[in-house]
């Protein structure tokens, strides 16, 4: 299990925390969108006075990779019958300039920011948070698709990327298929449930949220604390490596007798499994013992189980 992943861990619970408490602090003094504007952090290091505002749209062919930065609301992606990537933002109140979004586009890559004011700006507090829509041709794909947050919820229809990076620290993420190499998905505070029509490594942590994985995965990582890992994966699965506290950690795979081996330890937690392997001293092996599943627990029981029929027609449907 790898120490930089339990590192995560412990650092997004004390953001976690800290949020909480500053989150609460903002609700009950913050009266006005501008009353307050601490800043704490400043991670963009872009310009933003001299980016253009307000929605707009550019040919698929232009667009080779998207920098999304919103603090809270929502950010939807979805996908349209179009050859342009349109960008367009709603809120409940009249935008000024200063509050209007900013983009812009050089050398292939779309940077989209929630306003003029935004320095990572986690902690001004809005009290009529903005949504976004990204629009995207079905037919895209993208080099680098980046999504940052404070407290946005992400929904994300179908993303066709190299490599896919959502990170929020109070949000809901939900990506419905995802089709490239690399994912990287990070909450703080917040469920996540992503599923990969094919991805060859993907890499999931939370904090206080179920998180549930499924799809075409060859290498899976995922790690939570207060957190549930729902883990389904197909045959092509060559590794998994989960590690939760407080939480259960439940894998169902349709592998045949190609088989896995996992390496389990479980404190204040119980295995079990339906498939016909053998069970010894913290390792299960069924079949030939191909796949590498490493599973830890800290009050969390451990489940490997086959998927249903009913469950496989289901998952195989969606995936195609």
């Amino acid at each position: 299990m790898r120490k930089s992943a339990r590192n995560r861990i412990i650092i997004w619970s004390i953001v976690s925390v800290l949020l909480i408490g500053l989150l609460t602090v903002g609700i009950i003094g913050v009266r006005n969108y501008n009353a307050f504007n601490f800043k704490l952090f400043s991670f963009s290091g872009e310009d933003l006075d001299k980016m253009s505002t307000g929605s707009a749209q550019f040919d698929k062919n232009e667009v080779k990779s998207i920098d999304i930065n919103w603090t809270s609301g929502s950010v939807e992606i979805k996908n349209g019958s179009t050859d342009k990537v349109e960008i367009s933002e709603n809120a409940s109140y009249d935008k000024d300039d200063d509050n209007a979004m900013r983009w812009s586009l050089d050398d292939g890559k779309l940077k989209i920011y929630d306003s003029k004011n935004y320095g990572f700006q986690w902690f001004s507090f809005s009290l009529s948070p903005k949504k976004l829509t990204v629009t995207l041709p079905e037919s895209i794909s993208l080099d680098e698709f980046d999504v940052s947050s404070a407290s946005a919820d992400v929904t994300a229809e179908s993303i066709n990327a190299d490599t896919l990076d959502i990170e929020t620290a109070s949000g809901k993420i939900s990506v419905d298929s995802f089709e490239g190499n690399k994912a990287d998905i990070n909450t703080a505070s917040g469920t996540v449930d992503f599923v990969a029509a094919s991805a060859d490594d993907v890499d999931v942590e939370t904090v206080s949220g179920e998180c549930t994985v499924s799809g075409k995965i060859e290498k899976l990582n995922a790690s939570g604390v207060s957190a549930g890992l729902n883990l389904t994966v197909g045959k092509n699965n060559s590794e998994i490596s989960a590690e939760t506290v407080s939480g259960n950690v439940n894998i169902k795979t349709n592998c045949d007798e190609s088989g896995f081996t996992a390496h389990y330890s479980s404190v204040s937690g119980d295995f079990s499994s339906d498939f016909a392997g053998k069970n010894k001293d913290g390792k299960f092996v069924y079949g030939n013992g191909k796949a590498d599943y490493n599973i830890s627990t800290v009050s969390g029981n451990i489940e490997i189980q086959p998927l249903a029929e009913d469950e496989l027609t289901k998952w195989l449907y969606e995936l195609s």
